[in-house]
């Protein structure tokens, strides 16, 4: 048979020998009772429509690879193995039974959420990291080279370094009675204290050497604060302006 206009039904199973040549666009391979999958090419696109119920699976046992032409690949499949994914022939995305490796930078629109561990900056490199808030583009930076984190500076003098034109400040909160620590400098003067009203100890060799409490009576050497200033020293104490 050499050539048939209209329509072959065949019986059993047929066999090709060389190859099913469709020549017109939109010409279709259909499989399935009531066409589920279709095989075609529309005059821009080729496809492979899945009609029917269930899904569309690729079935392999050893790989499955997406190409351009013959050899370029763009994602593969590894059974029992990993997966690749590919930008321009290099690779992006890989697994592996230890996890995910992502070469280049990660970039999301939404909130992601990590269950366990996060460890960034495992193989100790110098590298830094920032993060941005609405308004400052160094929030939090950790310098990978100097081992100096700063709060709204790239820049950190110490271990860490807070800065800011406006009235930078350190708040240290005690919820159990809402105890409230405040450190802030405002353009020429260093502020320290307490916000809250309750009583501010300094210690030195982890002993107490001075104390305001919480009516403004200053004490040296001595928890008492039986007079507006009070210095004690070896079990004597001085009370001055009662």
């Amino acid at each position: 048979i050499t050539d048939i206009d209209g329509t072959l039904n065949v019986q059993g199973e047929t066999t090709l020998q060389t190859h099913l040549n469709l020549t017109g666009d939109n010409d279709q391979i259909r499989l399935g009772a009531d066409s589920d999958m279709l095989i075609y090419h529309d005059g821009s696109h080729s496809a492979i429509q899945d009609n029917g119920t269930g899904d569309l699976r690729l079935k392999t046992n050893s790989s499955i690879a997406f190409l351009k032409g013959d050899s370029e690949i763009l994602a593969q499949f590894d059974a029992d193995g990993g997966c690749t994914f590919k930008h321009d022939n290099a690779t992006k995305l890989a697994t592996s039974s230890t996890g995910v490796t992502v070469t280049g930078g990660l970039t999301t629109t939404t909130a992601s959420s990590i269950e366990g561990g996060v460890v960034f900056n495992e193989a100790s490199a110098d590298v830094d990291l920032r993060v941005e808030s609405n308004g400052n583009a160094n929030m939090l930076f950790v310098n990978g080279g100097t081992d100096k984190v700063g709060i709204g500076t790239n820049d950190p003098h110490q271990m860490l370094g807070i800065e800011s034109a406006s009235n930078p400040a350190i708040s240290i909160v005690d919820t159990t009675n809402n105890v409230e620590c405040l450190i802030y400098v405002d353009d020429s003067i260093v502020h320290m204290g307490s916000l809250t009203n309750h009583n501010l100890v300094f210690r030195q060799n982890n002993t107490e050497r001075m104390r305001i409490d919480t009516g403004a009576r200053l004490a040296f050497g001595n928890t008492d604060t039986n007079a507006k200033i009070t210095v004690s020293q070896n079990g004597n104490a001085l009370n001055l302006m009662r």
